[in-house]
Protein backbone atom coordinates (compact mmCIF):
# COMPACT_ATOMS: atom_id res chain seq x y z
CA UNK A 1 0.00 0.00 0.00
CA UNK A 2 1.44 3.20 -1.24
CA UNK A 3 1.91 6.60 1.00
CA UNK A 4 -1.54 7.80 0.31
CA UNK A 5 -3.63 5.16 -0.07
CA UNK A 6 -2.58 3.82 3.81
CA UNK A 7 -3.16 7.54 5.15
CA UNK A 8 -6.52 7.95 3.31
CA UNK A 9 -7.38 4.46 5.03
CA UNK A 10 -6.19 5.66 8.15
CA UNK A 11 -7.67 8.63 7.69
CA UNK A 12 -11.47 7.25 7.26
CA UNK A 13 -10.89 4.66 10.43
CA UNK A 14 -10.28 7.84 12.37
CA UNK A 15 -13.07 9.62 11.35
CA UNK A 16 -15.56 7.09 11.82
CA UNK A 17 -13.59 5.93 15.35
CA UNK A 18 -14.47 9.55 16.81
CA UNK A 19 -17.62 10.42 15.41
CA UNK A 20 -18.97 7.31 16.70
CA UNK A 21 -17.63 7.85 20.39
CA UNK A 22 -18.99 11.65 20.49
CA UNK A 23 -22.37 9.96 19.91
CA UNK A 24 -22.35 6.96 22.22
CA UNK A 25 -20.19 8.79 25.42
CA UNK A 26 -16.89 7.22 24.65
CA UNK A 27 -15.05 10.40 23.65
CA UNK A 28 -14.85 13.93 25.04
CA UNK A 29 -17.18 15.78 22.44
CA UNK A 30 -14.25 18.69 23.15
CA UNK A 31 -12.26 16.01 21.65
CA UNK A 32 -14.17 15.20 18.71
CA UNK A 33 -13.26 14.49 15.28
CA UNK A 34 -14.16 18.19 13.45
CA UNK A 35 -13.82 20.02 16.88
CA UNK A 36 -10.13 18.78 17.90
CA UNK A 37 -8.80 15.85 15.76
CA UNK A 38 -8.64 16.98 12.32
CA UNK A 39 -7.46 20.00 13.03
CA UNK A 40 -4.66 19.17 14.79
CA UNK A 41 -3.66 16.58 12.37
CA UNK A 42 -4.11 19.05 9.85
CA UNK A 43 -1.44 21.43 11.44
CA UNK A 44 0.85 19.06 12.66
CA UNK A 45 0.98 18.38 8.91
CA UNK A 46 1.66 21.92 8.46
CA UNK A 47 4.36 23.14 11.19
CA UNK A 48 6.50 19.65 10.32
CA UNK A 49 6.76 21.12 6.85
CA UNK A 50 7.61 24.62 7.89
CA UNK A 51 9.92 22.98 10.31
CA UNK A 52 11.75 21.25 6.97
CA UNK A 53 10.68 18.04 7.68
CA UNK A 54 10.78 15.32 5.16
CA UNK A 55 7.63 13.81 3.29
CA UNK A 56 7.54 10.86 5.43
CA UNK A 57 8.04 13.23 8.78
CA UNK A 58 5.03 15.46 7.22
CA UNK A 59 2.80 12.23 6.75
CA UNK A 60 4.02 10.61 10.33
CA UNK A 61 2.99 14.02 12.27
CA UNK A 62 -0.88 13.89 10.18
CA UNK A 63 -1.16 10.17 11.62
CA UNK A 64 0.08 10.92 14.57
CA UNK A 65 -2.34 13.72 14.96
CA UNK A 66 -5.24 11.42 13.82
CA UNK A 67 -4.36 8.57 16.51
CA UNK A 68 -3.36 11.12 19.39
CA UNK A 69 -6.60 10.91 21.48
CA UNK A 70 -7.86 8.08 20.07
CA UNK A 71 -8.25 6.04 23.77
CA UNK A 72 -9.22 9.28 25.42
CA UNK A 73 -12.23 9.00 27.30
CA UNK A 74 -14.61 11.23 28.93
CA UNK A 75 -13.57 12.19 32.15
CA UNK A 76 -16.88 10.75 33.84
CA UNK A 77 -16.60 7.49 32.14
CA UNK A 78 -12.83 7.56 33.66
CA UNK A 79 -14.40 8.25 37.30
CA UNK A 80 -16.97 5.62 37.25
CA UNK A 81 -14.05 3.00 35.82
CA UNK A 82 -11.82 4.15 38.70
CA UNK A 83 -9.53 4.73 35.88
CA UNK A 84 -6.92 8.16 35.67
CA UNK A 85 -6.67 9.35 32.62
CA UNK A 86 -3.15 8.10 30.61
CA UNK A 87 -4.51 8.97 26.89
CA UNK A 88 -1.22 9.85 25.80
CA UNK A 89 0.26 6.61 26.90
CA UNK A 90 -2.94 4.09 25.89
CA UNK A 91 -3.07 5.76 21.85
CA UNK A 92 0.60 5.05 21.73
CA UNK A 93 0.23 1.64 22.33
CA UNK A 94 -2.83 1.38 19.91
CA UNK A 95 -0.85 3.18 17.13
CA UNK A 96 2.05 0.53 17.64
CA UNK A 97 -0.16 -2.45 16.65
CA UNK A 98 -2.76 -0.36 14.23
CA UNK A 99 0.02 1.57 12.28
CA UNK A 100 1.69 -2.09 11.28
CA UNK A 101 -1.47 -3.41 10.43
CA UNK A 102 -1.91 -0.55 7.77
CA UNK A 103 1.68 -1.52 6.32
CA UNK A 104 3.91 1.53 8.45
CA UNK A 105 7.18 0.27 8.74
CA UNK A 106 8.35 -0.44 12.85
CA UNK A 107 10.74 2.49 12.57
CA UNK A 108 7.83 4.77 11.38
CA UNK A 109 5.70 3.23 13.52
CA UNK A 110 8.15 4.12 16.69
CA UNK A 111 8.43 7.70 15.10
CA UNK A 112 4.14 8.41 15.28
CA UNK A 113 3.74 6.30 18.62
CA UNK A 114 6.40 8.39 20.58
CA UNK A 115 5.09 11.73 19.04
CA UNK A 116 1.72 10.68 20.74
CA UNK A 117 3.25 9.58 24.07
CA UNK A 118 4.43 12.80 24.20
CA UNK A 119 1.91 15.34 22.86
CA UNK A 120 0.20 16.20 26.65
CA UNK A 121 1.01 18.32 29.22
CA UNK A 122 -0.20 15.22 31.03
CA UNK A 123 -1.97 18.13 33.83
CA UNK A 124 -5.34 16.94 35.57
CA UNK A 125 -7.49 19.36 36.96
CA UNK A 126 -7.89 16.94 39.87
CA UNK A 127 -4.91 14.72 40.32
CA UNK A 128 -2.10 17.26 39.28
CA UNK A 129 0.70 16.25 36.82
CA UNK A 130 1.60 12.61 35.60
CA UNK A 131 4.99 11.96 33.91
CA UNK A 132 5.24 12.63 30.15
CA UNK A 133 8.08 11.77 28.26
CA UNK A 134 9.59 15.05 26.18
CA UNK A 135 8.18 15.77 22.32
CA UNK A 136 12.11 14.99 20.53
CA UNK A 137 12.13 15.13 16.62
CA UNK A 138 10.12 16.50 14.32
CA UNK A 139 6.77 14.47 14.24
CA UNK A 140 6.52 14.86 18.07
CA UNK A 141 7.54 18.21 18.22
CA UNK A 142 4.95 19.31 15.34
CA UNK A 143 2.59 17.39 17.09
CA UNK A 144 2.73 18.56 21.06
CA UNK A 145 2.75 22.38 19.06
CA UNK A 146 -0.56 21.56 16.91
CA UNK A 147 -2.57 19.85 19.59
CA UNK A 148 -1.58 23.47 22.47
CA UNK A 149 -2.77 25.86 19.75
CA UNK A 150 -6.24 24.69 19.99
CA UNK A 151 -6.03 26.44 23.51
CA UNK A 152 -4.61 29.84 22.53
CA UNK A 153 -6.41 33.13 22.04
CA UNK A 154 -10.53 33.43 22.80
CA UNK A 155 -11.78 30.40 21.18
CA UNK A 156 -8.68 28.22 23.48
CA UNK A 157 -10.10 30.12 26.58
CA UNK A 158 -14.16 29.01 25.81
CA UNK A 159 -12.96 25.51 24.37
CA UNK A 160 -11.52 25.12 27.92
CA UNK A 161 -13.80 25.91 29.86
CA UNK A 162 -16.97 24.40 28.28
CA UNK A 163 -14.66 21.34 28.03
CA UNK A 164 -14.02 21.63 32.01
CA UNK A 165 -17.53 21.78 32.43
CA UNK A 166 -18.31 19.61 30.60
CA UNK A 167 -15.52 16.99 32.29
CA UNK A 168 -15.77 18.38 36.02
CA UNK A 169 -19.47 19.06 36.50
CA UNK A 170 -18.66 19.76 39.98
CA UNK A 171 -15.81 21.87 40.55
CA UNK A 172 -15.37 24.58 42.14
CA UNK A 173 -13.95 28.12 40.76
CA UNK A 174 -11.35 27.96 43.71
CA UNK A 175 -10.31 24.97 42.03
CA UNK A 176 -10.83 25.93 38.62
CA UNK A 177 -8.40 28.69 39.48
CA UNK A 178 -5.91 26.26 41.32
CA UNK A 179 -5.51 24.54 37.71
CA UNK A 180 -5.48 26.97 35.64
CA UNK A 181 -2.57 28.50 37.88
CA UNK A 182 -1.08 24.97 36.76
CA UNK A 183 -1.63 25.61 33.55
CA UNK A 184 0.36 28.67 33.13
CA UNK A 185 3.33 27.44 34.40
CA UNK A 186 3.11 24.48 31.95
CA UNK A 187 2.53 26.93 29.28
CA UNK A 188 5.40 28.83 30.14
CA UNK A 189 7.76 26.08 29.70
CA UNK A 190 6.12 24.76 26.47
CA UNK A 191 6.36 28.28 25.11
CA UNK A 192 10.86 27.87 25.92
CA UNK A 193 11.08 24.39 24.64
CA UNK A 194 11.60 24.00 20.60
CA UNK A 195 8.06 22.85 20.06
CA UNK A 196 6.29 26.07 21.68
CA UNK A 197 8.94 28.19 19.80
CA UNK A 198 7.97 26.08 16.61
CA UNK A 199 4.07 26.81 17.47
CA UNK A 200 4.55 30.76 18.50
CA UNK A 201 6.51 31.23 14.88
CA UNK A 202 2.91 30.30 13.66
CA UNK A 203 1.27 33.29 12.89
CA UNK A 204 -0.96 35.04 15.07
CA UNK A 205 0.40 32.26 17.82
CA UNK A 206 1.98 34.84 19.87
CA UNK A 207 -0.88 36.73 20.23
CA UNK A 208 -3.06 34.33 20.98
CA UNK A 209 -0.52 32.75 23.56
CA UNK A 210 -0.93 36.37 24.95
CA UNK A 211 -4.21 36.49 25.40
CA UNK A 212 -4.63 32.86 26.96
CA UNK A 213 -2.18 33.78 29.38
CA UNK A 214 -3.58 37.23 30.43
CA UNK A 215 -7.32 35.22 30.87
CA UNK A 216 -5.78 32.55 33.03
CA UNK A 217 -3.79 35.46 34.97
CA UNK A 218 -6.46 37.61 35.38
CA UNK A 219 -8.93 34.58 36.57
CA UNK A 220 -6.60 34.86 39.87
CA UNK A 221 -6.55 38.76 40.24
CA UNK A 222 -9.99 38.85 39.52
CA UNK A 223 -10.55 36.92 42.78
CA UNK A 224 -8.82 39.58 44.95
CA UNK A 225 -10.58 42.30 43.19
CA UNK A 226 -13.63 41.24 44.05
CA UNK A 227 -13.12 40.80 47.74
CA UNK A 228 -12.91 44.34 48.24
CA UNK A 229 -16.48 45.14 46.96
CA UNK A 230 -19.42 43.15 46.67
CA UNK A 231 -20.16 45.86 43.40
CA UNK A 232 -17.60 44.40 41.79
CA UNK A 233 -18.11 40.75 42.85
CA UNK A 234 -21.43 41.27 41.12
CA UNK A 235 -19.47 42.35 38.27
CA UNK A 236 -16.93 39.35 38.44
CA UNK A 237 -20.21 36.91 38.44
CA UNK A 238 -21.43 38.06 34.82
CA UNK A 239 -17.95 39.62 33.14
CA UNK A 240 -14.39 39.38 32.76
CA UNK A 241 -12.37 35.92 32.99
CA UNK A 242 -14.07 35.02 36.32
CA UNK A 243 -17.72 35.62 34.48
CA UNK A 244 -16.96 33.87 31.23
CA UNK A 245 -15.43 31.02 32.91
CA UNK A 246 -18.62 30.74 34.83
CA UNK A 247 -20.78 31.19 31.99
CA UNK A 248 -18.56 28.78 29.87
CA UNK A 249 -18.31 25.83 32.54
CA UNK A 250 -22.10 25.81 32.83
CA UNK A 251 -22.82 25.63 29.23
CA UNK A 252 -20.25 22.89 29.12
CA UNK A 253 -22.03 20.35 32.08
CA UNK A 254 -25.30 21.08 29.83
CA UNK A 255 -23.85 19.71 27.09
CA UNK A 256 -23.19 22.43 24.35
CA UNK A 257 -19.86 23.19 22.27
CA UNK A 258 -17.35 26.00 22.68
CA UNK A 259 -19.05 27.77 19.46
CA UNK A 260 -22.72 27.83 20.85
CA UNK A 261 -21.35 28.68 24.21
CA UNK A 262 -19.20 31.70 22.80
CA UNK A 263 -22.07 32.95 20.50
CA UNK A 264 -24.91 32.59 23.43
CA UNK A 265 -22.62 34.78 25.69
CA UNK A 266 -21.53 37.37 23.05
CA UNK A 267 -25.20 37.98 22.50
CA UNK A 268 -25.63 38.79 25.95
CA UNK A 269 -22.65 40.48 26.50
CA UNK A 270 -24.93 44.05 25.20
CA UNK A 271 -27.25 43.33 28.28
CA UNK A 272 -24.80 43.01 30.51
CA UNK A 273 -22.56 45.85 29.31
CA UNK A 274 -25.45 48.68 29.77
CA UNK A 275 -26.36 47.21 33.02
CA UNK A 276 -23.11 47.82 34.27
CA UNK A 277 -22.34 51.30 32.28
CA UNK A 278 -25.79 52.71 34.37
CA UNK A 279 -24.59 51.28 37.72
CA UNK A 280 -24.15 53.53 40.53
CA UNK A 281 -20.18 52.88 41.26
CA UNK A 282 -17.77 54.06 43.38
CA UNK A 283 -14.81 55.93 41.24
CA UNK A 284 -12.17 52.98 42.03
CA UNK A 285 -15.30 50.47 40.98
CA UNK A 286 -15.94 52.04 37.72
CA UNK A 287 -12.73 51.58 37.17
CA UNK A 288 -12.60 48.27 37.75
CA UNK A 289 -15.84 47.70 35.88
CA UNK A 290 -14.53 49.33 33.06
CA UNK A 291 -11.39 47.63 32.62
CA UNK A 292 -13.25 43.78 33.00
CA UNK A 293 -15.68 45.15 30.15
CA UNK A 294 -12.97 45.92 27.64
CA UNK A 295 -11.32 42.61 28.13
CA UNK A 296 -14.51 40.72 27.52
CA UNK A 297 -14.71 42.35 24.63
CA UNK A 298 -11.32 41.40 23.58
CA UNK A 299 -12.32 37.62 24.01
CA UNK A 300 -15.80 37.68 21.68
CA UNK A 301 -14.96 35.55 19.07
Amino acid sequence: MGMKQRTNALFKLAESHYEAGVANGTQSRMHGWNDHVLPTALLSREIAKKAGGSAEEQELAFVAGLLHDWKRLPDQKLKKLGKEDCHERDSAAFARKILQVYGYSPEETESAAKAIASHSFGLSPENGARSVANAEGIVARALKAADKAGQLGAEGVWRRNVFLGEAKPNFTLEQARDYYGKRIKKFEEFAAAPEGKTLLACKGAKQGWKLMREYEERLHSEEAEAKKSKAVAGFYREAGATGMFLFGFGCGAKGWNEARTAKAYAAGFPIIRAKWLKAKLKKEEEAVVLKGLAFTKRLLV
